[in-house]
């Protein structure tokens, strides 16, 4: 499970989680229930594994009532040994 958040270009900040339909070291894909535009910069953070990082947005496509979101990593990916979630 991963924790998704951003920013959109009004300032507002959102938030979901997603299952990873697919994950490499250089990005990943899920589907989630909420539009992200493309080049949107999202910080991931992972649960499970306890890392986190910066993606960049590189597709969005509607399936049904989802969007398919695929991420490019950028930075890298830091592991967090201490990493805490509420």
């Amino acid at each position: 499970m991963v924790r998704l958040f951003w920013e959109d270009e009004g300032g507002a900040q959102h938030f979901c989680q997603a299952e990873a339909k697919d994950a490499s070291a250089t990005g990943m894909s899920f589907t989630i229930r909420q539009r992200v535009p493309v080049r949107t910069l999202v910080q991931v953070e992972s649960m499970t594994n306890k890392v986190k990082g910066s993606a960049l947005v590189r597709r969005c496509e509607q399936r049904g009532l989802n969007f398919m979101v695929g991420l490019e990593f950028v930075g890298g990916l830091n592991q967090q040994s201490k990493m805490r979630y509420s």
